[in-house]
């Protein structure tokens, strides 16, 4: 139950944010856009990798699915 929902909060995220990614590009660009993607996914996977809980895990999973989510 925990890895399924884990899964399903990541999935959610990056969708809504591939959704949202053409206009974020449009605003501050393709390069901007790209970087600011890479930067979100390596903190959102520096937080899983120190969590120490659950909770955390779980921001680190939403943060990382941002920056999946521009990056597609």
């Amino acid at each position: 139950i925990i890895q399924a929902s884990d899964n399903i909060c990541l999935t959610y995220v990056r969708t809504v944010t591939s959704l949202l990614a053409g206009r974020v590009g449009d605003i501050i660009g393709r390069r901007m856009t790209l970087f600011t993607g890479a930067v979100l996914f390596a903190i959102g996977g520096a937080i899983q990798t120190f969590t120490n809980g659950y909770e955390m895990m779980l921001v680190g999973r939403v943060v990382s699915g941002f920056g999946v989510g521009l990056l597609s």
